[in-house]
């Protein structure tokens, strides 16, 4: 998934953590593109 998203792996591993920094927008959409949702499903809005 971080290759996917364009991430390295580490940073990926703490967007997985209990709580994450903040995320890019950029990086955020990329990571909902790849998991067919939207950036708002993905923070729980």
């Amino acid at each position: 998934m971080a290759e996917l998203v364009g991430v390295s792996t580490r940073f990926y591993q703490m967007l997985e953590s209990k709580k994450p920094t903040a995320i890019p927008v950029d990086t955020l959409e990329k990571l909902a593109k790849a998991l067919k949702t939207t950036p708002s499903k993905l923070l729980n809005f």
